[in-house]
């Protein structure tokens, strides 16, 4: 997942806008100076993830669909489904497997007991 960090800063300083708070408000909020919130909004230093979710808390927007904004994933949760997907079908394919190799021995006995029984008759 690559997060595309221009846009990130783009979004919060955008939520930030769209409710009048200030950067001193965010900065208490998270228990941060000023200054060190105007780096995190502008990308200059890194943001961990509990940091990333109590500023998507403070903003009252969903965390996931911040990620799908600023990410190279549509969705998020579509890896997990993908993922869910790929399990089923190899659990559907581990059944069919194990299904064929129980035949597979029934019919190998039943054409050994053939042979043994045309065997006999010679």
């Amino acid at each position: 997942m690559i997060v595309d960090t221009k846009k990130l800063s783009s979004l919060l300083i955008q939520f930030r806008n769209d409710r009048n708070y200030k950067q001193s408000y965010m900065a208490t909020q998270l228990g941060i100076s000023q200054k060190a919130y105007s780096y995190l909004e502008s990308g200059r230093c890194k943001m961990d993830l509990i940091r990333f979710l109590r500023i998507a808390e403070i903003f009252e927007v969903d965390p996931m669909n911040i990620i799908s904004k600023i990410t190279d994933i549509d969705h998020p949760w579509s890896i997990c489904k993908e993922r869910e997907t790929y399990e089923d079908q190899i659990l559907k394919l581990n059944k069919h497997i194990n299904y064929l190799k129980s035949h597979n021995k029934i019919l190998k006995e039943a054409i050994s007991n053939l042979i043994d029984h045309e065997n006999s008759d010679f």
